[in-house]
């Protein structure tokens, strides 16, 4: 090796190794016995929780995950179904990107300002981020321009209200993390794909958590456990619930910007009230991170390794291959370290 001279890598990939994938469910149960909290003119619960007498339709939800790419909603039952509401899945194959989850969590309140509220496409801003495991421990990685997350919706075709921006996580969230083409910004090569954010599918259940809800969100002030007088409109982020306003419907918290629980919809941590066994169990989805499964590295015999440089020799051939692009792959050499003939073949043709 000549000295200051650059030595590059390039990992080749058996044929049988795995991408590393999880998707989100958002399960919902449709109950007609629900009780309301007691609440004070705040809208805050009383502590401890105590329920009105008077029974409604409500709707308790919970989150689940499982390895793979899937946006098929599943009948638990006559009253519960799961909806896949977002996937994520490794770029490449490998056992290493198991180490890597999907958070989500709201912003604080004071940075969600009116406008977010009231433009023609509402929402509630929220962060998702990509988390990675430091030993034991599961930290967020850091974007670009230097935030833990990505800052924007799963609804589609939504832009922030104060920058004019795309907001949708769908198609910002790669872009905020990896570059691999501007020089003017870090080289990070992808972990993940762009998410799959299935949007139908969180369409409906957010019309279910809509038609239990609307019904309590009013104008009219009544007397609460304080004693004193307020309209449920003044707790939450909506004076009525409609085609438009159902857009800031938390589906992670199931609570106002504000903390105020919604009044027909509670969220199962614990999964003592969905049943999220077919799924592996109610997961406490949020800040707490899902990680990704089922990458493997696959089998690298010595036939296989010949194979798989083979089929990296043939990117050379391709003139759109990043390999060819000179600003990040400067290598001018490439070694034959004993490879067999018809992988020598293959190099004559670089």
């Amino acid at each position: 090796m000549l000295d200051g001279s650059m030595v590059m890598f390039q990992r080749v990939v058996p044929e049988d190794a795995t991408k590393a994938s999880v998707t989100i469910y958002l399960i919902l149960k449709k109950v007609t016995d629900f009780r309301i909290k007691k609440r004070y003119s705040t809208g805050k619960s009383v502590f401890p929780v105590e329920r009105y007498d008077d029974e409604v339709d409500g709707v308790i939800i919970g989150f689940a995950s499982q390895e793979g790419i899937s946006s098929d909603i599943i009948s638990i039952d006559d009253d519960t179904k799961a909806y896949p509401i977002m996937s994520f899945e490794s770029k490449y194959p490998g056992s290493g990107y198991n180490k890597y989850g999907i958070s989500v969590q709201q912003l604080p309140a004071i940075n969600i300002t009116e406008s977010y509220l009231t433009t023609d496409r509402p929402y509630i801003p929220m962060k998702l981020s990509l988390n990675y495991l430091d030993g034991s421990k599961a930290k967020r990685m850091t974007t670009l321009n230097g935030n833990d997350g990505v800052t924007g919706t799963y609804l589609p075709s939504t832009r922030n209200p104060n920058t004019g921006d795309v907001a949708t996580w769908e198609e910002i969230f790669s872009d905020s993390y990896f570059n691999t083409d501007d020089i003017n910004l870090p080289y990070i090569v992808d972990i993940v794909d762009e998410p799959y954010i299935y949007s139908d599918n969180i369409q409906m259940a957010i019309n279910e958590m809509r038609n239990v809800e609307a019904p309590h969100v009013s104008d009219e002030e009544k007397q609460w456990e304080d004693g004193l007088y307020a309209s449920t409109n003044q707790w939450f982020d909506y004076d009525s619930l409609d085609d438009v306003t159902e857009r800031l419907l938390n589906i992670f918290t199931a609570k106002s910007i504000n903390g105020v629980e919604y009044m027909a919809i509670e969220i199962d941590t614990t999964g003592e009230q969905v049943d999220g066994s077919s799924l592996g169990g109610i997961i406490n989805f949020g800040p707490i991170p899902v990680f990704l499964s089922g990458g493997t590295d696959g089998t690298l015999s010595e036939e296989n390794y010949n194979e798989a440089v083979m089929n990296a020799l043939k990117e050379y051939q391709d003139i759109y291959s990043p390999v060819l692009n000179v600003v990040y792959n400067v290598e001018s050499t490439i070694v034959d370290t004993g490879f067999p003939i018809e992988v020598k073949e293959e190099f004559l043709k670089v």
